[in-house]
């Protein structure tokens, strides 16, 4: 924080400084705080009007040059912001990701400068366009499973009726494959579905796999790791934080 300030020709306060991140049982990680302290410590320090921070959120890791670098969960944050009527200041790279949720309430910037001249006026803004939440739809069908005609028809009931569907057999008989044909018969989603599986996608991943500009919604979908390989990777894990598990899906 203190070389990203420096270096963009900013003076640090020499005096003790505390933050308050209220409330403490939310979880914090990450970097995503580093823009909204540099902010407000400008801000308290008198360098930067505190009266044009009102409306407005910040998300972004800022780098000892004062670069913005991207972070998780900025959809998430801009479906927030949005639905409160603040905009949402994000790094650059995060900008296509957050405009998914509303492109006139994000805001763009690639240095800490960007900000601080937005908020004193003397630099415009860059709003990203507005993009469509969409994932690459799968190829993968139940065309080529005429020999399994009960399982597919299990497949199409449960996907037609969002049924839950377990899979039980040996090795070798086409769990997997029938698995894999599942999202290839699915409706596609919503928007409302859509955007609620990019914000999970976003938490989960820096950069989102979400493209803009596109109409396919295929749902997406999790491929568990062989039964060897998932007792290699328990042990691997051993010792790890325990407490935060990997976002990866969200049943429904």
């Amino acid at each position: 924080m203190r070389s990203a300030l420096l270096t963009a020709r900013f003076e640090f306060p020499a005096r003790r400084i505390t933050v308050n991140l209220a409330p403490a049982d939310l979880p914090k990680e990450g970097g995503r705080f580093d823009l909204p302290i540099a902010l407000g410590i400008l801000a308290a320090s008198g360098q930067i009007p505190a009266d044009s921070l009102s409306g407005h959120e910040f998300i972004g890791e800022l780098a000892l040059t004062g670069e913005l670098r991207p972070v998780r969960g900025a959809l998430t944050a801009a479906l927030q912001a949005r639905a409160r009527n603040r905009a949402l200041v994000v790094p650059r790279a995060n900008a296509d990701e957050a405009a998914l949720a509303e492109a006139s309430h994000v805001l763009a910037a690639g240095h800490l400068l960007d900000v601080s001249g937005y908020l004193a006026r003397t630099a415009p803004p860059r709003q990203p366009r507005a993009g469509n939440p969409a994932r690459r739809c799968t190829t993968r069908t139940c065309a080529k499973c005429a020999a399994s005609t009960r399982p597919s028809a299990a497949l199409e009931i449960a996907a037609a009726g969002g049924h839950s569907l377990l899979l039980i057999g040996p090795p070798g008989t086409g769990k997997t494959m029938l698995a894999s044909r599942l999202p290839g018969i699915l409706p596609p989603m919503t928007d409302t579905e859509a955007l609620e599986a990019a914000a999970v996608q976003s938490s989960a991943t820096r950069v989102s796999h979400w493209r803009a500009g596109s109409s396919a919604r295929s749902a997406p979908r999790t491929t568990p790791p062989p039964r060897g390989a998932g007792r290699r990777r328990q042990h691997a894990d051993a010792g790890r934080d325990l407490a935060r598990p990997p976002w990866r899906a969200v049943p429904r």
